[in-house]
């Protein structure tokens, strides 16, 4: 299952460093939401692997480093609110291992 959380990293990244379009959503904070929700999934995927606070400092660091090379490309830039939204999508994601992990755990399992 790691592979599939290099996938979405890689996914993530690719997303990342494309040239942005014009904002678009009538005013909704659609990239917020997709930062969000990218950032969910991946910490979400590294859970699986490995401990919660592990999954949730991979994907956040993974989104410093991510919007680090964002500084570095011209036709993009590195945002501080990008970088809450990846928390926040990290954190997200973490939450939701933790619930999915103790529904489907063995019994007795974190006890």
């Amino acid at each position: 299952m790691r592979r599939w959380a290099i996938l979405w990293a890689v996914v993530v990244l690719v997303a990342s460093l494309l040239p942005a379009g014009p904002p678009s959503g009538g005013g909704l904070p659609v990239d917020k939401l997709l930062h969000v929700a990218g950032y969910a999934v991946l910490a979400w995927l590294v859970a699986r692997e490995s401990s919660l606070p592990v999954a949730v400092a991979v994907a956040v660091a993974f989104g410093l480093c991510v919007e680090g090379v964002q500084a570095l490309v011209a036709w993009r830039t590195a945002s501080v609110l990008d970088a809450a939204a990846n928390l926040t999508g990290a954190l997200a994601g973490g939450a939701v291992a933790a619930v999915t992990k103790r529904l489907y755990a063995p019994d007795g399992y974190g006890e």
